[in-house]
């Protein structure tokens, strides 16, 4: 930076650039700041999804999971419909 200009400023051009020098660091304090927490945030949802397991089981399976909660909204005589539909295709009885 040039400091050389502001030696030739009078009192009030020196008051706004002190006003604005400091509004820019505060700015871009800031800035940090979010980044930084944005940075610590990402990091926790990673390290998050690391210790997820990696495979699943019937009971645990996001999407067995959702289907279940899909069926037990369902009325019961179209869940014994599917069922015999079901058991009709894998045991044809």
């Amino acid at each position: 930076m040039q400091y050389e200009i502001y030696k030739n400023y009078d009192y009030n051009k020196l008051v706004n650039a002190l006003n604005n020098a400091e509004e820019k660091r505060d700015k871009f304090l800031k800035e940090a700041r979010e980044q930084s927490n944005l940075i610590s945030f990402l990091i926790k949802e990673l390290k998050a999804r690391l210790q997820e397991p990696e495979f699943y089981s019937v009971d645990n399976a996001p999407s067995l999971k959702s289907i279940r909660a899909q069926i037990l909204k369902m009325p019961q005589d179209e869940i014994a419909k599917i069922k015999a539909e079901v058991d009709k295709e894998m045991f044809g009885s």
